[in-house]
């Protein structure tokens, strides 16, 4: 029997509304008989998911336990399972562009030293909320050589096979920690200005945006204790930021909270700094993204540039639940 050129590697915890759409999308592809495969990873879902790709008509479904179950460890099992020369990982919330498979692949066989490609991804829904359009933004990234790539990628299978896989301890964080160790064997990555995917934030309120912001908390906290060393610069400064930025935007708040009973004038002249600081940073770097990036809208650039700073404090709350927790716990 004849491998295939490109396995899909689909991992799903209860995404079913979105599954037939996936599915349809790496269909379109237009890859030819025989040329990919389809590998299902269910995370013990509970809304049939299962059976929404069984009758997909995916050629592989595995599933995994819930209790234990992560990203790096469905992408592992799918991997393990795969047989193309290429591995596209796809989240369930995600459909891939078309065209994508093509330009990705071709990528790869240009430069043999490539390990791993992705591409631009836009927001299924961005006039859905402003989190929407604001978080969207987060995913712009410049063409050109990448530290890694996203859980949204096109990797050599051989490549990734031979440096183990995503470290299953990770239990968010896996791609930034997976490329460090391929990038320490000799690989490389590359981000490619092609629309590879459109994902679906589906952030509902403020409570979804907090669960975002601390999971990227969590994230960065473990890729530090992850790559230890290796990690120094980026990674370290990340961090350190977003200590930085949320002790000066809480701890002079609670120190007013707390001054408010016995001297209110002072109490209310100290909540305001913070207050004034982060109207000023934010404009600031609201005319910087309008500067240097793509046009925007005022109103988006100023409120993607709060979002800059504010999401600092679900951050920060996140990489202290990740670094007291270490690898491995649940987030």
């Amino acid at each position: 029997m004849t491998e295939p050129r490109v396995s899909f590697v689909v991992i799903g915890l209860d995404e079913a509304p979105r599954l037939p759409a996936v599915f349809r999308a790496i269909r379109d592809q237009g890859l030819g008989e025989g040329a990919s495969e389809i590998i299902y990873v269910d995370s013990g879902s509970q809304d049939g998911s299962s059976e929404i790709a069984g009758t997909a008509g995916v050629d592989v479904l595995l599933e995994i336990d819930r209790t234990t179950a992560n990203a790096a460890r469905a992408r592992n099992t799918g991997l393990h399972r795969a047989q193309g020369h290429f591995v596209q990982f796809v989240d369930g919330d995600t459909e891939i562009e078309p065209g994508w498979l093509a330009a990705g692949m071709a990528a790869l066989e240009a430069q043999p030293d490539l390990a791993g490609v992705d591409g631009n991804i836009r927001e299924a829904r961005p006039d859905a909320s402003l989190y929407h359009a604001v978080c969207e933004l987060d995913w712009r990234v410049p063409a050109g050589a990448a530290d890694f790539v996203g859980g949204n990628a096109l990797y050599v299978r051989s490549a990734i096979l031979g440096e183990g896989g995503f470290d299953e301890r990770m239990v968010v964080g896996e791609e930034p920690e997976l490329g460090f160790r391929m990038r320490a064997a000799g690989h490389r990555f590359a981000h490619l200005d092609v629309p590879m995917a459109c994902h679906d934030l589906d952030l509902r309120g403020i409570r979804d945006y907090w669960r975002r912001g601390r999971a990227n908390g969590i994230a960065c906290a473990l890729v530090v204790l992850a790559t230890g060393g290796a990690a120094r610069g980026y990674w370290h400064e990340r961090l350190r930021a977003t200590f930085a930025h949320a002790i000066w935007q809480t701890l002079p708040l609670s120190v007013a909270i707390a001054l408010a009973p016995f001297q209110p004038a002072a109490a209310a002249g100290l909540a305001a700094l913070p207050a004034a600081g982060l109207v000023v940073l934010a404009l600031r770097k609201a005319r910087t993204v309008q500067r240097e990036g793509a046009p925007l809208r005022t109103r988006l650039a100023v409120a993607y540039a709060f979002h800059c700073y504010l999401c600092k404090i679900p951050g920060a709350l996140g990489a202290i639940a990740g670094l007291r927790r270490g690898l491995g716990a649940s987030p």
